[in-house]
């Protein structure tokens, strides 16, 4: 049933785009974070581009997964939200997240973004990245089945570089797919299907990213069943399905209090961001029947005492409450 939601959902938007892709097979593993791969999930289709040096310069730099929250009271130099959807701060977050009345019924998320140009690598510090990405999970809770782009200064003066990639956070490392471009223009979806099984467990997620610029087609599929030891031993789970997000992140690993600077940009909007829920299928501000919907803005590590990354009204894009656009404030 989720399938064919999907199917009525991406269709419209890359149908024509997606049947020249050219396919590729190899993925290429970028090791980040203190966490260890336990499995990595089996990869069905994905083109896979970068070079070794490439791969090299980004090694160990970002952890992926969770939000952090701060919560309501950032400090006295931010403004408190207005009525509406729940306004949060986060540490590494800025975007919109669907927490679900209900867990284990979040089962979809899908947007379409243009790759943010980095304005400049001026970051006194070195290193700046920002990502952009759809998922399910990871906001108050430690799983996140995510798929994205990134865009990423090596140092004050590089010249920026972008890329295509996915994680089944924290049971695989961020696995970089290919090279992506500034305004590339990206269609992704996420789905949780409960009733599918492998290896005898139920309960599968795909994730699957378009990068029509150029010409960057892959799809990824996880589950409990890559978690197991060789001795049958059922050692992890996905889930728990809590909440579906549409984020721009600047991931944790090296740098201040352990967040890497945030790439300058100017904005970056997210179209036709929208969840199921149950048999609720709408805009991701559009889903208060079902869940609490949760406007999130970054704010600096230290105190809160700063917007890092400012995140818009929605508007109406596919569908209502679908449409919302993220400013950069501050590296960190």
């Amino acid at each position: 049933m989720q399938a064919q939601r999907r199917r009525s959902v991406m269709a419209p938007l890359l149908l024509a785009a997606v049947v020249m892709f050219a396919w590729g097979m190899a993925s290429v593993v970028l090791s980040v974070g203190p966490h260890a791969s336990s499995a990595a999930p089996t990869g069905e289709k994905e083109q896979a581009i970068l070079p070794s040096a490439a791969q090299a310069s980004l090694t160990a730099l970002l952890h992926q997964g969770a939000g952090i929250p701060h919560g309501k009271d950032p400090g006295a130099n931010i403004p408190q939200g207005k009525a509406g959807p729940t306004l949060e701060y986060s540490y590494n977050w800025a975007g919109y997240v669907d927490v679900a009345k209900s867990v284990g019924e979040t089962y979809e998320v899908t947007a379409n973004w243009y790759v943010p140009k980095i304005v400049s690598c001026g970051e006194s510090s070195g290193t700046a990245v920002e990502v952009q990405w759809i998922g399910i999970d990871g906001w108050n809770n430690g799983n996140v089945s995510q798929v994205g782009t990134m865009s990423y200064c090596s140092g004050p003066g590089a010249t920026p570089a972008y890329y295509d990639w996915w994680e089944f956070y924290p049971y695989n490392d961020i696995q970089t797919v290919a090279h992506s471009s500034a305004g590339a223009y990206v269609s992704a979806y996420v789905l949780y299907n409960p009733g599918e099984e492998v290896n005898g467990h139920a309960g599968v997620y795909t994730l699957e990213l378009y990068d029509v610029d150029n010409s960057v087609n892959f799809v990824e599929t996880g589950g409990a069943w890559v978690c197991e030891t060789s001795s049958g031993h059922h050692v992890c789970e996905g889930g728990p399905d809590a909440g579906a997000e549409c984020i721009s992140e600047a991931p944790s690993g090296f740098g201040h209090a352990g967040y890497v600077p945030l790439a300058q940009y100017k904005t970056t909007t997210f179209d036709g961001c929208a969840t199921t829920i149950g048999s609720h299928f709408a805009g991701i501000g559009n889903q208060a029947s079902v869940g609490t919907v949760y406007k999130v803005d970054q704010c600096n590590y230290t105190a809160c005492t700063r917007i890092l990354q400012a995140t818009g009204g929605l508007s109406t894009y596919f569908y209502t409450d679908s449409k919302f656009t993220m400013t950069w404030k501050a590296y960190d």
